[in-house]
């Protein structure tokens, strides 16, 4: 319900600010000011250069990770192949998470990696 709020919130800032030009609207029957809206809004909503970085690191190593399975599925002959690399194609970093705990994870085990 929180998330459906903020999106409402959202909606009416873009539609104060952009379309109708209006000071206040309405949410949910009460009348709400879009500068407040923008002010509580943008608290919640900017992640400063921090957040970017951690957020465009996390993204490069899901990438590597992705990246790594794929290789490994490509290099490695075992049962079922052409259906993994498939699963790691098609997966993205799903299919290839669900790949290191079926497949790589064994070829650890027995040495082979």
């Amino acid at each position: 319900m929180k998330k459906l709020k903020q999106m409402a919130a959202w909606l009416i800032l873009l539609l104060c600010q952009t379309t109708f030009a209006i000071p206040n609207s309405t949410l949910d029957g009460s009348s709400a000011d879009c500068m407040q809206i923008t002010e509580q809004t943008t608290q919640h909503a900017t992640f400063g250069i921090g957040g970017l970085i951690s957020i465009t690191a996390i993204v490069v190593a899901l990438i590597i990770f992705w990246l790594m399975m794929f290789i490994h599925a490509l290099r490695h002959s075992y049962k079922n192949k052409a259906l993994w690399i498939a699963i790691i194609l098609l997966g993205s970093v799903a299919g290839a998470a669900a790949y290191y705990f079926v497949i790589e994870r064994e070829f650890q085990k027995s040495g082979n990696n």
